[in-house]
């Protein structure tokens, strides 16, 4: 299972009791949905049972509609009066966290490229995406921008700040694994250079092996002439080309300078 699978499936699972929360988390999912209409379309049952009991828990009065190839589309009566200001939740620290994972429900994704995990959240609404630009750099947390088919990207490359998003999302569970899975990457990464070193190593001793050989091998006869601590290191190479000078002066019985 990918990591964004798993963190969506916590961020799904996880029910907050409080009204506030629930207001702040509704807030961040439906302000990224409502448009033209108050008409949300969701993707799974999992999606429509959640906003379906957190309205239910606010009252809120909807009809939930079954669409084709297993979408939903829940129609509000209203528009809830706690979706008219954002920065409510934006700015209060105690719920910023219930905002953003609603954020996340509606259109956050995290991918993992050749070079590491990154965290995108693509906002279709440009006022709502400046306000979410001046919280994060309020809070310190690093994030790029793009834009794409009408939305507006905001991407978290920096480990530092995706933790940071886990953290206040709640998602203790994929907050850890992520922490797993970068240790994983650091051991297999080690072994990797450690392996390339020790290819380089003995590419270095054949090719020093093959020169000296052939050296020896011009000298041909006049082997005994030379000598006696090189003519051993000579007769040494013989003996052990595939080895290092090194280890191959570690077998002479006379220590060679």
């Amino acid at each position: 299972m990918s990591l964004y699978t798993s963190l969506r499936e916590e961020v799904m699972e996880k029910l907050v009791l409080d009204k506030e929360a629930i207001k702040a988390e509704l807030a961040g999912f439906l302000l990224t949905k409502l448009r033209d209409s108050l008409v949300v379309k969701v993707d799974t049952p999992s999606d429509a049972r959640k906003l379906c009991k957190y309205l239910d828990t606010l009252k809120e009065k909807y009809a939930l509609v079954s669409g084709i190839k297993g979408h939903y589309e829940v129609q509000l009566k209203g528009f809830p009066d706690f979706l008219r200001d954002p920065k409510v939740y934006l700015n209060d620290d105690l719920h910023w966290g219930d905002f953003l994972r609603g954020l996340f429900w509606s259109c956050g994704s995290m991918v993992k490229p050749w070079k590491g995990y990154h965290l995108e959240i693509g906002i279709s609404n440009n006022d709502l995406a400046s306000l979410i630009e001046s919280s994060l750099r309020e809070r310190g947390i690093s994030f790029g921008t793009r834009d794409k088919k009408g939305r507006h990207y905001l991407t978290f490359r920096n480990l530092l700040s995706i933790k940071q998003l886990l953290r206040a999302m709640g998602a203790e569970r994929s907050l850890k694994r992520l922490d797993e899975i970068r240790t994983v990457k650091k051991i297999r990464e080690k072994a990797n250079r450690e392996a390339n070193c020790d290819t380089a190593n003995a590419e270095r001793i054949v090719s020093a092996s093959l020169r000296d050989l052939f050296l020896i091998n011009l000298i041909g006869e006049k082997l005994d002439k030379l000598p006696p601590k090189l003519r051993e290191v000579a007769e040494l190479r013989i003996k052990h080309p595939s080895l290092s000078l090194k280890v191959a002066r570690s077998y002479a019985f006379t220590p060679i300078i």
